[in-house]
């Protein structure tokens, strides 16, 4: 079973919103495996998901959603922005529902360290328009969760934006 069917197993057949994200992800990315287009997927959704927690993304979210990209990719700047319009634009239709299964593939594609530099990176990316909101912090948490990691991984992400927490303010 590949890496797409196994991130959006549902019950029966997939529905449309599945089927559009694989197609655009490999359209996106023809020359890269199964694997590496659903690591990029999830990643990208991720980053959209806490880009999007208030239901907007702002210019400066999503500057840092290429960034964070360009990291964990080779990508050329090109397909990053293509990768990151769709994760935006996914994210809207979906409304998040479907971030938990991003942190499930990645908990078992990837290690612990590796993990904590992206919780670290989602920090990043909440903090990008000067303020880390409750609401970020608490689907960072949830992300956490879903990749499997213990509560200090987040507390040690969640420190390294101290100075831009909404809590503190």
């Amino acid at each position: 079973m590949g890496l797409w069917n196994v991130l959006f197993k549902n019950e029966g057949a997939k529905n449309e919103f599945e089927i559009r994200l694989h197609e655009k992800i490999s359209k996106i990315l023809p020359e890269d495996d199964e694997n590496s287009q659903v690591e990029i997927a999830c990643v990208a959704g991720l980053l959209a998901r806490v880009a999007y927690t208030d239901m907007v993304v702002e210019p400066q979210e999503k500057k840092a959603m290429c960034e964070a990209l360009a990291k964990y990719s080779k990508l050329d700047s090109k397909k990053i922005d293509l990768v990151t319009d769709l994760a935006i634009a996914e994210m809207k239709d979906l409304a998040g529902l479907q971030n938990h299964r991003y942190g499930i593939i990645l908990s078992d594609l990837w290690g612990a360290e590796q993990k904590h530099r992206l919780l670290e990176t989602l920090f990043a990316i909440a903090a990008s328009d000067g303020s880390t909101t409750n609401e970020e912090s608490e689907e960072i948490r949830n992300i956490c969760h879903s990749l499997k990691l213990p509560p200090n991984n987040y507390l040690a992400a969640r420190a390294t934006v101290l100075d831009s927490l909404a809590a503190l303010k």
